[in-house]
Protein backbone atom coordinates (compact mmCIF):
# COMPACT_ATOMS: atom_id res chain seq x y z
CA UNK A 1 0.00 0.00 0.00
CA UNK A 2 1.45 3.36 -0.98
CA UNK A 3 2.04 6.28 1.37
CA UNK A 4 -0.62 9.00 1.17
CA UNK A 5 1.82 11.78 2.11
CA UNK A 6 2.57 14.27 -0.65
CA UNK A 7 6.21 15.36 -0.72
CA UNK A 8 6.36 19.02 -1.82
CA UNK A 9 9.85 18.66 -3.29
CA UNK A 10 9.08 15.62 -5.45
CA UNK A 11 7.75 16.05 -9.02
CA UNK A 12 3.97 15.82 -8.90
CA UNK A 13 1.44 15.17 -11.68
CA UNK A 14 -0.86 18.09 -12.54
CA UNK A 15 -3.39 18.56 -9.79
CA UNK A 16 -7.00 18.37 -10.95
CA UNK A 17 -10.40 18.59 -9.33
CA UNK A 18 -13.70 17.51 -10.75
CA UNK A 19 -15.49 20.01 -12.95
CA UNK A 20 -18.63 20.83 -10.98
CA UNK A 21 -19.66 23.61 -13.34
CA UNK A 22 -20.30 21.19 -16.23
CA UNK A 23 -21.89 18.46 -14.12
CA UNK A 24 -25.20 19.73 -12.74
CA UNK A 25 -26.39 17.68 -9.81
CA UNK A 26 -23.07 17.14 -8.01
CA UNK A 27 -24.02 18.04 -4.45
CA UNK A 28 -20.83 19.81 -3.42
CA UNK A 29 -21.28 22.47 -0.80
CA UNK A 30 -18.79 25.17 0.09
CA UNK A 31 -18.02 23.09 3.18
CA UNK A 32 -17.10 20.11 0.95
CA UNK A 33 -14.75 22.31 -1.10
CA UNK A 34 -13.24 23.83 2.05
CA UNK A 35 -12.64 20.35 3.45
CA UNK A 36 -10.96 19.19 0.24
CA UNK A 37 -8.71 22.25 0.11
CA UNK A 38 -7.87 21.93 3.81
CA UNK A 39 -6.81 18.33 3.23
CA UNK A 40 -4.62 19.31 0.27
CA UNK A 41 -3.00 22.09 2.26
CA UNK A 42 -2.46 19.79 5.21
CA UNK A 43 -0.81 17.24 2.92
CA UNK A 44 1.70 19.84 1.74
CA UNK A 45 0.34 20.54 -1.76
CA UNK A 46 1.61 23.89 -2.99
CA UNK A 47 -0.90 26.73 -2.74
CA UNK A 48 -0.40 27.74 -6.37
CA UNK A 49 -1.16 24.18 -7.52
CA UNK A 50 -4.40 24.14 -5.52
CA UNK A 51 -5.41 27.56 -6.84
CA UNK A 52 -4.68 26.65 -10.46
CA UNK A 53 -6.65 23.38 -10.23
CA UNK A 54 -9.69 25.03 -8.67
CA UNK A 55 -9.72 27.94 -11.10
CA UNK A 56 -9.37 25.58 -14.06
CA UNK A 57 -12.61 23.88 -12.99
CA UNK A 58 -14.43 27.14 -12.30
CA UNK A 59 -14.42 26.75 -8.53
CA UNK A 60 -13.86 29.78 -6.32
CA UNK A 61 -10.73 29.40 -4.22
CA UNK A 62 -11.52 29.43 -0.50
CA UNK A 63 -9.57 32.02 1.44
CA UNK A 64 -6.42 30.66 2.98
CA UNK A 65 -6.68 30.86 6.75
CA UNK A 66 -4.05 32.78 8.60
CA UNK A 67 -3.49 29.82 10.89
CA UNK A 68 -4.36 26.15 10.70
CA UNK A 69 -7.21 25.80 13.21
CA UNK A 70 -7.49 22.03 12.93
CA UNK A 71 -6.87 19.99 16.05
CA UNK A 72 -4.04 17.47 16.13
CA UNK A 73 -6.63 14.71 15.77
CA UNK A 74 -8.04 16.37 12.64
CA UNK A 75 -4.57 16.80 11.15
CA UNK A 76 -3.75 13.16 11.85
CA UNK A 77 -6.95 12.04 10.12
CA UNK A 78 -6.35 14.31 7.11
CA UNK A 79 -2.85 12.90 6.63
CA UNK A 80 -3.86 9.27 7.12
CA UNK A 81 -5.04 6.63 4.65
CA UNK A 82 -8.61 7.53 5.64
CA UNK A 83 -8.38 11.01 4.10
CA UNK A 84 -10.03 11.70 0.73
CA UNK A 85 -7.95 11.40 -2.42
CA UNK A 86 -6.69 14.73 -3.70
CA UNK A 87 -8.47 14.12 -7.02
CA UNK A 88 -10.26 11.40 -8.96
CA UNK A 89 -7.11 10.74 -10.96
CA UNK A 90 -5.50 9.16 -7.91
CA UNK A 91 -7.81 6.14 -7.97
CA UNK A 92 -6.15 3.14 -9.62
CA UNK A 93 -8.60 1.06 -11.70
CA UNK A 94 -7.69 -2.08 -13.67
CA UNK A 95 -10.36 -1.83 -16.35
CA UNK A 96 -8.95 -4.74 -18.36
CA UNK A 97 -9.61 -7.12 -15.47
CA UNK A 98 -12.89 -5.49 -14.48
CA UNK A 99 -14.70 -4.44 -17.68
CA UNK A 100 -17.89 -2.41 -17.23
CA UNK A 101 -21.34 -3.55 -18.35
CA UNK A 102 -23.04 -0.95 -20.59
CA UNK A 103 -26.74 -0.28 -20.10
CA UNK A 104 -29.00 2.16 -21.92
CA UNK A 105 -29.89 3.92 -18.68
CA UNK A 106 -26.31 4.31 -17.53
CA UNK A 107 -25.18 5.51 -20.97
CA UNK A 108 -27.93 8.13 -20.88
CA UNK A 109 -26.84 9.27 -17.41
CA UNK A 110 -23.29 9.61 -18.71
CA UNK A 111 -24.48 11.31 -21.92
CA UNK A 112 -22.76 8.84 -24.24
CA UNK A 113 -24.15 6.37 -26.85
CA UNK A 114 -24.42 2.88 -25.37
CA UNK A 115 -23.13 1.39 -28.64
CA UNK A 116 -19.88 3.31 -28.30
CA UNK A 117 -18.09 0.85 -26.02
CA UNK A 118 -14.86 2.82 -25.85
CA UNK A 119 -16.68 6.09 -25.28
CA UNK A 120 -18.87 4.43 -22.65
CA UNK A 121 -15.89 3.12 -20.70
CA UNK A 122 -14.15 6.48 -20.87
CA UNK A 123 -17.29 8.28 -19.69
CA UNK A 124 -17.83 5.73 -16.92
CA UNK A 125 -14.21 6.07 -15.84
CA UNK A 126 -14.63 9.83 -15.58
CA UNK A 127 -18.04 9.52 -13.92
CA UNK A 128 -17.03 6.98 -11.31
CA UNK A 129 -13.79 8.75 -10.46
CA UNK A 130 -15.82 11.91 -9.97
CA UNK A 131 -18.32 9.98 -7.87
CA UNK A 132 -15.61 8.57 -5.63
CA UNK A 133 -14.13 12.04 -5.17
CA UNK A 134 -17.58 13.51 -4.41
CA UNK A 135 -18.03 10.86 -1.72
CA UNK A 136 -14.54 11.73 -0.38
CA UNK A 137 -13.32 8.16 -0.84
CA UNK A 138 -9.75 7.50 0.28
CA UNK A 139 -7.23 6.90 -2.49
CA UNK A 140 -6.70 3.26 -1.50
CA UNK A 141 -10.43 2.53 -1.43
CA UNK A 142 -11.95 4.29 -4.45
CA UNK A 143 -10.26 2.33 -7.24
CA UNK A 144 -10.91 -1.03 -5.62
CA UNK A 145 -14.54 -0.05 -5.07
CA UNK A 146 -14.98 0.83 -8.77
CA UNK A 147 -13.62 -2.63 -9.65
CA UNK A 148 -16.02 -4.30 -7.20
CA UNK A 149 -18.91 -2.36 -8.74
CA UNK A 150 -18.02 -3.56 -12.24
CA UNK A 151 -17.72 -7.16 -11.04
CA UNK A 152 -21.11 -6.82 -9.39
CA UNK A 153 -22.67 -5.55 -12.63
CA UNK A 154 -21.14 -8.46 -14.55
CA UNK A 155 -22.75 -11.00 -12.23
CA UNK A 156 -26.03 -9.10 -12.20
CA UNK A 157 -26.16 -9.11 -16.00
CA UNK A 158 -26.24 -12.92 -15.96
CA UNK A 159 -29.47 -13.07 -13.95
CA UNK A 160 -32.39 -14.08 -16.12
CA UNK A 161 -35.45 -12.57 -14.48
CA UNK A 162 -36.67 -9.64 -12.40
CA UNK A 163 -37.38 -12.07 -9.56
CA UNK A 164 -33.77 -13.24 -9.53
CA UNK A 165 -32.49 -9.68 -9.61
CA UNK A 166 -34.78 -8.65 -6.77
CA UNK A 167 -33.63 -11.59 -4.66
CA UNK A 168 -30.00 -10.79 -5.47
CA UNK A 169 -30.42 -7.18 -4.30
CA UNK A 170 -32.17 -8.20 -1.09
CA UNK A 171 -29.43 -10.72 -0.30
CA UNK A 172 -26.73 -8.09 -0.83
CA UNK A 173 -28.44 -5.66 1.55
CA UNK A 174 -28.98 -8.38 4.14
CA UNK A 175 -25.35 -9.47 3.98
CA UNK A 176 -24.10 -5.92 4.40
CA UNK A 177 -26.42 -5.36 7.37
CA UNK A 178 -25.34 -8.67 8.90
CA UNK A 179 -21.79 -7.35 9.06
CA UNK A 180 -22.33 -3.65 9.80
CA UNK A 181 -25.70 -3.66 11.53
CA UNK A 182 -29.17 -2.47 10.51
CA UNK A 183 -27.98 1.08 9.81
CA UNK A 184 -25.76 -0.04 6.93
CA UNK A 185 -28.43 0.67 4.32
CA UNK A 186 -29.11 4.11 5.76
CA UNK A 187 -25.38 4.84 5.73
CA UNK A 188 -24.80 3.81 2.12
CA UNK A 189 -27.85 5.78 1.01
CA UNK A 190 -26.53 8.85 2.83
CA UNK A 191 -23.18 8.81 1.06
CA UNK A 192 -24.81 8.09 -2.32
CA UNK A 193 -26.89 11.21 -1.72
CA UNK A 194 -23.83 13.24 -2.70
CA UNK A 195 -24.19 12.06 -6.29
CA UNK A 196 -26.68 12.98 -9.03
CA UNK A 197 -29.83 10.93 -8.57
CA UNK A 198 -29.97 9.77 -12.24
CA UNK A 199 -26.46 8.34 -11.96
CA UNK A 200 -27.24 6.50 -8.72
CA UNK A 201 -30.45 5.08 -10.17
CA UNK A 202 -28.69 3.93 -13.34
CA UNK A 203 -25.89 2.30 -11.34
CA UNK A 204 -28.41 0.53 -9.11
CA UNK A 205 -30.54 -0.69 -12.01
CA UNK A 206 -27.40 -1.90 -13.79
CA UNK A 207 -26.32 -4.01 -10.81
CA UNK A 208 -23.29 -1.88 -9.93
CA UNK A 209 -24.57 -1.55 -6.36
CA UNK A 210 -25.83 -5.13 -6.02
CA UNK A 211 -22.98 -6.54 -3.98
CA UNK A 212 -22.61 -6.72 -0.21
CA UNK A 213 -18.97 -5.58 -0.36
CA UNK A 214 -19.92 -2.52 -2.41
CA UNK A 215 -22.74 -1.62 -0.03
CA UNK A 216 -20.49 -2.19 2.99
CA UNK A 217 -17.76 0.09 1.63
CA UNK A 218 -20.30 2.83 0.95
CA UNK A 219 -21.66 2.51 4.48
CA UNK A 220 -18.17 2.56 5.95
CA UNK A 221 -17.35 5.72 4.01
CA UNK A 222 -20.35 7.49 5.49
CA UNK A 223 -19.14 6.45 8.93
CA UNK A 224 -15.59 7.62 8.19
CA UNK A 225 -16.89 11.02 7.16
CA UNK A 226 -19.12 11.19 10.24
CA UNK A 227 -16.07 10.45 12.38
CA UNK A 228 -14.14 13.26 10.65
CA UNK A 229 -17.06 15.64 11.19
CA UNK A 230 -17.14 14.68 14.88
CA UNK A 231 -13.44 15.56 15.17
CA UNK A 232 -14.17 18.99 13.71
CA UNK A 233 -17.06 19.55 16.14
CA UNK A 234 -14.95 18.43 19.11
CA UNK A 235 -12.23 20.96 18.25
CA UNK A 236 -14.61 23.92 18.45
Amino acid sequence: MSDNTVTPDAPQPPLTVRDTSSRPGWNLSSADIDKMVTGLRGAGVAEEAITAALKADGIEVPAKPGTDTRSEAEKAFDQSSLAPAASGSEYQVQWYSHPPIPTDELAAALNVPVADRIGFQQALDTGLRGAMAAMAMPREVGGALIELMCDSAARYSQLGSDAERSLYNRAARADAEAVLGPDATKDNQAVLGRLPAPLVTALANGGYLSDAKVLAQLALQNRRQSARDDLAKASK
